[in-house]
């Protein structure tokens, strides 16, 4: 047997394939350990440290296309039930777009406010310290 972590990798390579062939997350592990018998049983068994063998990715494919195809006969609809299995790991450009906007807006709307009260707001809203620990910390030091 090979060493823990390495099983593991090889493994979640089987997964994240899967995964990214259409097969749901809830079945994703279910398709890569498929993956892993059928190897087994072609007696070429799959070596998990060296699991991104054109063998090992091929069993997989064909894994995941048999599931894909399966379900789709049973009239499945291979969508997720998880909100968050429905995100990518990376955000999208619209996403890293409209983050940009609403920096440049908050950086906008911030610098219009007055800069005796600025600290204050970026201290008790950006940074979530309460209006106690900012009062000590301004101390006499503040005027109204």
């Amino acid at each position: 047997m090979g060493e823990p972590g390495s099983s593991s990798t090889g493994f979640e390579f089987f997964r994240r394939l899967a995964r990214r062939l259409g097969v749901p997350a809830r079945h994703a592990e279910d398709v890569a350990q498929e993956a892993l018998l059928r190897g087994l049983e072609a007696d070429q068994p799959v070596d998990l440290r060296q699991a991104r063998t054109p063998y090992g990715a091929t069993i997989v494919l064909n894994q995941a296309r048999n599931h894909v195809r399966n379900a789709r006969r049973r009239g499945e609809v291979l969508t997720s039930f998880d909100e968050d299995e429905l995100r990518d790991e990376s955000p999208s450009p619209e996403d890293l777009l409209r983050g940009q906007q609403r920096e440049a807006l908050m950086r906008s709307l911030i610098n219009d406010v007055d800069p005796e009260y600025r600290d204050i707001l970026i201290k008790h809203e950006l940074e979530e310290m309460s209006l106690a620990d900012i009062a000590a910390e301004l101390g006499s030091s503040w005027r109204r």
